[in-house]
């Protein structure tokens, strides 16, 4: 019996399609400011009466402020608007127009450090040449 040796298996093989997707998709978002305000009001309504409700409370606990009185009105009141401030400053934050607005800060920054590199190489380009005449004056002048 003869054994003949095996063949190693072909690794380069290559497969491709040449066909095209049967569906493709496109998402479009389009908002307004209408849009994203009823939005903020629904995130932020229930979570500062929360708050608000929770502050009363522990006022109530520890201080023994009757709960419907001026002072739970006002401890209500500061919580709810703290809430409310808190959550519209990082929705403002987050919001389209505040990532542009960080980003068009990001990219002043790079230009101003830009100018202000360029200037301090124009600067010392300018004393190094003063200094270079002034050199070259002095030799002229016989060393004076």
């Amino acid at each position: 019996m003869i054994a003949t040796p095996m063949l190693a298996p072909n690794t380069n093989t290559m497969i491709t399609f040449d066909s095209q997707p049967g569906a493709t998709s496109h998402i479009e978002v389009k908002t307004s400011f209408w849009d994203r305000a009823k939005g903020f009001t629904l995130m932020t309504s229930q979570l500062s009466l929360l708050y608000g409700a929770a502050f009363v409370v522990v006022g109530k606990v520890v201080a023994d402020i009757p709960i419907f009185s001026i002072w739970g009105l006002l401890m209500f009141l500061i919580a709810y608007s703290v809430t409310w401030g808190f959550a519209y400053m990082q929705t403002l934050h987050y919001s389209p127009e505040g990532i542009q607005a960080r980003e068009s800060d990001k990219k002043l920054g790079i230009i101003e450090l830009d100018v202000r590199k360029r200037w301090e190489y124009m600067e010392r380009e300018q004393a190094q040449t003063l200094q270079e005449r002034t050199e070259d004056r002095t030799r002229r002048l016989g060393g004076k």
